[in-house]
């Protein structure tokens, strides 16, 4: 309750709860960035809201695309290895990967393999992984779009980041601070943030194409069969599903695939996976084919009406009964 959260625009009421204030900034590739940034627009105010591009897989890409979106100038990285020298030492010793006693809890290089060879930053080969690539990747693209106006400069025994001066931390140069802290924090946060859309929310709600959306869905689920028999049958509806989404994303007044893309990403992916068990000798991938199509054709339901009626409600998913 002592401090102020900064986060993004995904993150759940229950965590925004614990702290003294919730600080949040647009992900771009969020339903909810879409919906309000587009709405915003065409608000009487219309508030030139930010929207962070770079901001995954990890925490770091957040905050690093976060500071370059506030406007800072200079960066120190610390501990952005994204990658280790030991496969041994893969994560923090504190993580749930290690026991108390310092042991790991499984062979991880046995499970995973011992890594992807990369340049380090302090010495010439380190080890990473497919995620962690995907990471240097991506703060790499963010600090060329920068520009030359940043200095950064990586203090971490990992991989080396394009864009980044290599520094070992003892030689860090760093003037005086005299300034109060607490003064500058606000006056921060008083000059980078509005203040809470309340009253805009409803009216950009308002303005949404509903009768459209529940259109889709009822197109949707025509595509939705009550069973399949064959594998070819399985391929078939999965790909008439995909193509009926990328479909309604090139309808900037559709809500569809704004609001379906993530979870039609996982549950066609469980579906793929069935698909390639269907066989004569293995009916039973089919039965499981089948009662998740019905799930997904209730869940398409369920969620569009839910959405329509109460667009403006909260997550209702308990956080603190997930932990007990």
């Amino acid at each position: 309750k002592g401090i102020r959260l900064l986060s993004v625009n995904g993150i759940h009421p229950d965590t925004a709860q614990l702290f003294a204030q919730t600080l949040l900034a647009f992900k771009q590739g969020e339903s909810s960035t879409y919906v309000f940034q587009s709405g915003l627009k065409q608000a009487e105010t219309q508030p030139d809201t930010a929207a962070l591009a770079y901001a995954y897989p990890t925490v770091t890409n957040l905050v690093v695309n976060y500071m370059l979106t506030a406007g800072f100038k200079l960066f120190y990285l610390f501990g952005v290895d994204l990658g280790y020298v030991d496969v041994r030492q893969h994560h923090s010793k504190f993580s749930a990967y290690y026991k108390q006693d310092g042991k790991e809890v499984y062979d991880y290089q046995k499970a995973h393999g011992g890594g992807i060879p990369a340049t380090g930053n302090f010495r010439p080969v380190v080890f990473t992984k497919t995620e962690f690539d995907v990471s240097r990747k991506l703060l790499e693209q963010a600090l060329v779009t920068a520009g030359n106006s940043i200095e950064v400069y990586n203090c971490s025994d990992g991989v080396k980041i394009a864009g980044t001066t290599t520094l070992h931390p003892e030689n860090i140069l760093l003037s005086d601070m005299t300034a109060d802290k607490v003064a500058l924090i606000d006056a921060f946060v008083a000059d980078a943030y509005y203040s809470p859309f309340t009253g805009q929310a409803a009216q950009i709600f308002a303005k949404l194409n509903m009768s459209r959306l529940q259109q889709s869905i009822t197109e949707w689920q025509a595509l939705i069969p009550d069973a399949v028999t064959s594998k070819e049958e399985a391929k078939q509806v999965i790909e008439q599903q995909w193509q009926f989404l990328r479909q309604r994303g090139l309808d900037s007044t559709d809500l569809c695939f704004y609001l379906f893309y993530g979870s039609s990403n996982y549950v066609l992916g469980v579906l793929t996976k069935l698909m390639a068990g269907i066989s004569d000798q293995t009916p039973e991938f089919a039965e499981s084919f089948n009662a998740v199509l019905a799930l997904w054709r209730r869940y398409l339901d369920e969620g569009v009406t839910k959405y329509v009626t109460e667009t403006l409600r909260l997550d209702g998913v308990s956080v603190s009964k997930m932990f007990r």
